[in-house]
């Protein structure tokens, strides 16, 4: 089979295409014939070299897949061969065969294209576990999206809004604006024109958001928790602005990022959580199912949309990284075998 390897890190750029043998299910795994894979932000880190949870080079990035069930697992019980499926490959997704594990797939039915399925496992499932997972939720509560027109943004601006919550979105140009708005975000902010945390106290003061995702790191924080009402809460999903940088500057920036007082968040009953999803899922695996199930009910219901940027063969994964690379996506960037 065809698969997309990083030889060695450093960039996106060294990946290339080899031949690999097509992987054999454990008990309780599936072998999916991949149609169509997610590109996330962790691969783009794990080929710089960066994502902690990364295995040695040379390997295969890709956590998320649609396709068909080749071959199950010898204790695969709910799944049968030349199923439609969708589900979490946790590395190994960039190629032609993929394994993955039996309570991380779930049925996918025809109503959704495999690009558009395989949009869904991470930023979904992020999303929602940073909504739902992470404190309580409750009607017109009011939030801030960083990165809103990312993968993981357009998913939390989908769920807040079947909870008819008052949204703030940065992004970083005015096409994005216009984007945002037509998702739905009530405030959209362009982060690299003004300072998002006074565009939020235009409208509402300090202290008034009750719940805010940030996927860019931690030079957010200081202006997050300024802007956090008692008993909110801050949600870090990624360090996005870690990105493109060498292991020097990297230190240096983590030496010097913003210190949480635990004295601050008693004396303002604040909450800061972090949320690496392919970790929560290994811990819960039977939390992480329903959880999963219940997102695709709601695509199946037409309740949310998945919201596609671009789609690139598999060979083309070197561009699929430079288009998110370069803040220009809005929703999802997918690779397709076809």
């Amino acid at each position: 089979m065809k698969a997309i390897y990083i030889p060695k890190t450093g960039s996106s750029k060294f990946l290339e295409v080899r031949e690999a043998p097509v992987p054999e299910p454990a008990a309780d795994e599936i072998l999916v014939k991949v149609h169509a894979a997610g590109v996330n932000f962790a691969d783009i880190l794990a080929a710089q070299g960066i994502y902690p949870d990364a295995p040695e080079v040379p390997f295969v990035p890709g956590y998320e897949v649609a396709g068909i069930i080749e071959k199950l697992g010898s204790g695969v019980t709910r799944f049968s061969a030349g199923q439609r499926v969708v589900g979490f490959s946790h590395f190994g997704g960039y190629a032609e065969y993929t394994v993955c594990k039996e309570f991380a797939v779930q049925e996918l039915d025809d109503s959704l294209a495999f690009e558009n399925a395989a949009s869904i496992p991470v930023n979904w499932m992020t999303a929602y576990w940073c909504i739902y997972n992470t404190g309580p939720v409750f009607k017109k509560i009011r939030a801030l999206i960083h990165a809103a027109a990312g993968g993981v943004g357009v998913a939390a601006v989908q769920f807040l809004k079947l909870e008819d919550a008052e949204i703030f979105g940065t992004t970083g140009s005015d096409e994005k604006m216009e984007f945002l708005k037509e998702l739905g975000v009530d405030h959209p902010v362009n982060y690299r024109t003004g300072d998002f945390q006074r565009s939020i106290e235009k409208v509402h003061g300090p202290r008034s958001l009750d719940l805010i995702i940030d996927s860019i790191g931690p030079d957010n924080l200081r202006k997050d928790l300024k802007l956090l009402h008692p008993n909110g809460r801050v949600i870090l999903l990624g360090v996005a602005d870690y990105s493109g940088r060498n292991k020097l500057s990297l230190a240096w920036k983590f030496l010097n990022q913003f210190k949480i007082s635990p004295l601050h968040l008693l004396g303002h009953s604040h909450g800061v959580f972090g949320v690496n999803i392919l970790a929560l899922m290994k811990e819960h695996p039977e939390m992480s199912r329903e959880a999963f199930k219940k997102i695709m009910g709601l695509f199946r219901e037409r309740k949310v949309r998945p919201i596609i940027d671009s789609t690139y063969p598999l060979e083309k994964a070197s561009e699929a990284h430079a288009r998110i690379l370069s803040r220009k996506s809005m929703g999802k960037v997918v690779l397709t075998t076809d």
